[in-house]
């Protein structure tokens, strides 16, 4: 999934903020506060810190193309604005 994540960054990394956490390391309190409970797990998040869409499992670059687009359509892709994870 990273290659798929890492061109996913690459084309949105103006407006959107990646993070890569390890969900038996540095991630382990994101993972149990948004209540994953495998792995990958994905979040897009509001600059409030509220979930826009979360998914767990494999996902294509045009499905999280898609859905990283509907995200930023619905918010207006107003400023950027990184939101805390812990």
């Amino acid at each position: 999934m990273r290659p798929i994540v890492d061109g996913i960054k690459h084309e949105y990394e103006d407006r959107v903020a990646f993070f890569y956490l390890d969900a038996e390391g540095d991630g382990k309190s994101v993972f149990a506060r948004y209540e994953f409970v495998g792995h990958p797990g994905y979040l897009l998040l509001r600059p409030d810190g509220s979930v826009a869409w979360r998914f767990l499992g494999v996902r294509t670059h045009a499905q999280f193309a898609s859905e990283i687009g509907k995200v930023l359509t619905r918010s207006g892709r107003g400023p950027r604005h990184v939101p805390a994870l812990s």
